[in-house]
């Protein structure tokens, strides 16, 4: 970031004393946005913790060496995602409310499809790779992939409508609806992972991304009525 405002120095006609106003307007929406991202890690990541603390750490290390093939999955939504955004507010700004929603919509299915493809890959090929990859111990890797391969692909319509949110700066939304999902993964990996372990885990991730998406889609499904008036 430095090196790109040394190199477009002589282009720029940013002052020092611009900068306090601009922060400060940014805040406005920013300290939601924070918020945001701080209680969507806690759904994301408790699984290590409670995990490790609850079952064993051999169960965590399964649970994340299942996660590890699925890594690509996560640098493509994010790639998506800086790219599209972008875009999609410029959109926004020009009032081309349903060209977003339409290529939104697109991208949401074309990511959920390579999500599903690329699952059914690892699972073809799971009997040659996993060996090549990890030792004999590691029992669960296949069911743990499928139950990944399923969070993600929640994870990619989640973070569609989380993005078309952001688009239209419904920070606050995103915050309150990761807020309550947050409590009620914690509260219900608690019970699950006490029962069933790694699989009572995942299912509770799932279970978040489930309702997680459904309140963006109710919050975006608002703006798209305000829209329309």
């Amino acid at each position: 970031g430095l090196a790109s405002v040394f190199m477009a120095r002589d282009e720029l006609s940013v002052k020092l004393a611009d900068i306090p106003p601009a922060l400060k307007e940014t805040w406005q929406q920013g300290r939601w946005a924070l918020g945001g991202v701080t209680v969507t890690w806690l759904p994301d990541q408790s699984y290590i913790y409670l995990l490790s603390a609850m079952v064993s750490t051999a169960e965590t290390a399964e649970a994340s060496a299942a996660r590890l093939f699925l890594a690509p999955l996560t640098l493509l939504s994010v790639g998506f995602s800086r790219v599209l955004m972008p875009r999609w507010a410029y959109m926004a700004h020009e009032g081309k409310h349903q060209e977003l929603i339409d290529m939104a919509n697109r991208v949401k299915w074309i990511l959920v499809s390579m999500v599903v493809g690329y699952v059914a890959v690892l699972l073809l090929l799971r009997d040659w790779f996993t060996p090549l990859l990890l030792s004999k111990d590691y029992s669960q890797t296949g069911s743990l992939i499928v139950l990944w391969g399923v969070l993600f692909a929640i994870q990619a319509v989640r973070s569609n409508y989380s993005a078309q949110l952001q688009v239209f700066k419904r920070f606050r939304d995103i915050t309150l609806a990761n807020s309550a999902t947050a409590i009620g993964v914690l509260l219900l990996g608690a019970v699950l992972i006490k029962s069933y372990g790694v699989r009572g885990s995942m299912v509770t991730m799932i279970i978040g991304e489930v309702a997680l998406a459904a309140l963006l889609a109710y919050g975006f499904k608002n703006v798209r009525k305000n829209i329309a008036h």
